[in-house]
């Protein structure tokens, strides 16, 4: 047999390739060295071993079990029906390639049932989108963007099947995955990672859908805001970064008029982020004046939850009275620049397009799709310049105190009630498995999160 020394010798002239006396029990070889002689038992073997050999050998070891008990024999047996399968024996990874391709392709229909419009605005103006990541790079990401990803898949397939069990799934994937996010938030290489803040947002989308509380979402956002924060707005910039920003921006403000605090989306750096990317599509030859009319409204739009911050300062007397008057001013200089981006959105929705060429106009977005972001942007524009016209009326109320001892009845405790009211939409439980999908959450992000109402 191959490999299997023929010679008597001891085993160390046998190495030295020399002829061995084989004087027992040392060799006068090794004692002439002064070495001790390890003697000339062989206690190495080599086989040739193949698949069928390994069959061969497995079923002679199970003939000769026969007599030695049925429990051992049983157990034998079992280890040769264990065995792997043809095809996993030839491709190991098979099984698992195929699961991947189709938690790839059921995420892919979610975006498309879930966020039709919201994906259309950005899927030609980012690189990667959303789907070409989890085709393409997730594989290569930390297994929490798989679990990630799973635990979204699975609700979807929940509701669009009625299936409460695998809501019930989905939530044990949720808390799978949301322990790999803490993982990821505990290492200091990770924590800025386009990685984390991608899990972040799609456990906080799965948060929206079926959340534990009816406000559970929002706690979950405070996570994903410190991360953009931690992150800077130069991570948004390019890549991957600009789609994770393009797509939860909108909550960002949502949650910031929840909260009746300031969006730190309208701090001077990330507005001028959001500037920088049209000045590079410009560059790039791909500008549509519909994507510009859009940004600049969202830019205009994270305002509102500043302004709200600082009318209940004014009116409950915390704020010099000085204050009033620059935000009254500040109001109406926002309002104005809204009614003009609303102009420019209801020429682009009755399609008078023909004058200024339509690839200038909609450019890199699918033209079955631009009525449908043109209707939700004017929607939220709409929201926005209502709720500054609250505001400047509350505002000159108190002024003028002619509404002194009702002033604070005014202005209730979240003024954008009739308008964002995300407790009735981002309900938890078994209601989810007894509706349709619907679009609710890509119309948020469409209104840029001004306007959340029943669905």
């Amino acid at each position: 047999m191959v490999g299997v020394p023929h010679s008597g010798g001891c085993r160390t002239c046998i190495q030295r390739r020399v002829k061995c006396d084989q004087t027992r029990p040392e060799c006068r070889r090794c004692q002439s060295r002064a070495i001790q002689c390890p003697g000339y038992r062989k206690i190495l073997r080599f086989y040739h071993s193949t698949p069928a050999s390994d069959d061969f050998v497995d079923a002679i070891s199970l003939a000769r079990t026969r007599h030695t008990g049925d429990r051992d024999a049983q157990t034998s047996k079992l280890a040769v029906l264990t065995r792997p399968t043809m095809d996993e024996s030839v491709a190991p990874s098979l099984v698992m390639e195929s699961l991947d391709l189709q938690l790839k392709e059921v995420f892919g229909n979610m975006i498309t049932a879930t966020f039709p419009v919201t994906f259309a605005t950005f899927t030609q103006r980012v690189d990667p989108d959303w789907k070409v990541f989890v085709r393409h790079h997730a594989t290569s990401q930390p297994l929490a963007i798989t679990l990630c990803v799973r635990c979204l898949n699975t609700w979807y397939l929940a509701v669009q099947h009625q299936d409460k069990d695998k809501t019930t799934a989905s939530r044990h994937m949720y808390n799978r995955a949301l322990c790999s996010l803490n993982g990821l938030l505990r290492n200091p290489s990770m924590v800025k990672s386009d990685t984390t803040l991608a899990c972040a947002i799609l456990l906080a989308v799965y948060e929206m859908w079926d959340g534990v509380g009816p406000n559970s979402w929002l706690v979950h956002s405070r996570g994903v805001k410190a991360l953009f924060r931690l992150r800077g707005p130069g991570a948004h910039l390019h890549g991957f970064g600009r789609t994770l920003f393009t797509t939860y921006r909108s909550f960002l403000v949502a949650d910031a008029l929840c909260h009746q605090e300031p969006c730190f989306l309208a701090e001077t750096e990330w507005r001028q982020m959001v500037m920088e990317s049209l000045a590079t599509e410009e560059r790039d030859g791909e500008r549509s004046e519909l994507v510009e009319v859009t940004e600049n409204l969202f830019n205009e739009i994270t305002f509102c939850p500043g302004f709200l911050k600082e009318t209940r300062s004014v009116i409950a007397q915390v704020a010099p009275g000085s204050l009033r008057d620059s935000l009254v001013t500040r109001i109406w200089r926002s309002r104005a620049i809204l009614q003009h981006l609303r102009q420019r959105l209801v020429i682009l929705q009755k399609g008078d397009v023909q004058f200024r060429g339509r690839s200038r106009v909609v450019s890199s977005i699918s033209t079955d799709f631009v009525q449908p972001i043109t209707r939700f942007s004017l929607e939220g524009a709409d929201s926005a310049l209502a709720l500054l016209g609250q505001m400047l009326v509350i505002l000159e109320t108190h002024k003028n105190q002619l509404l002194h001892s009702e002033s604070t009845v005014g202005l209730p405790m979240n003024p954008w009630r009739k308008h964002i009211t995300p407790s009735p939409i981002l309900l938890a439980g078994e209601r989810h498995i007894e509706r349709k999908l619907s679009d609710r959450l890509d119309r948020i992000a469409m209104t840029m999160g001004v306007c959340i109402v029943d669905p």
